[in-house]
């Protein structure tokens, strides 16, 4: 008995220590990328971008929120560049 309790007791420390490694990877890059999102809006700063590490879901999402922020940015620069061209046009 002593020796399934001390097996118990070892299998929950470790399937604990693995539970705490999992949330912890998963968690760390999704916090970045909410922080970066709030970032992103309160400065209205499209620069913002997420450190990508791997290839699980949470890489492929870190991923996706990168190639937005840099569309969104290409857009805005495309938009301001042919606003100007514009104004330059309207003045002569």
């Amino acid at each position: 008995t002593y020796a399934m309790t001390g097996a118990f007791l070892t299998a929950a420390l470790l399937l604990g220590w693995c539970s705490l490694t999992t949330s912890r990877a998963i968690r760390r890059p999704v916090e970045a990328m909410r922080v970066a999102l709030v970032e992103a809006q309160r400065g209205s700063d499209l620069t913002q971008r997420v450190p990508v590490r791997g290839k699980d879901e949470v890489s492929e999402m870190a991923r996706a929120f990168n190639a937005l922020m840099a569309r969104l940015q290409e857009t805005l620069n495309r938009v301001s560049a042919n606003a100007k061209r514009q104004r330059k046009r309207s003045v002569k």
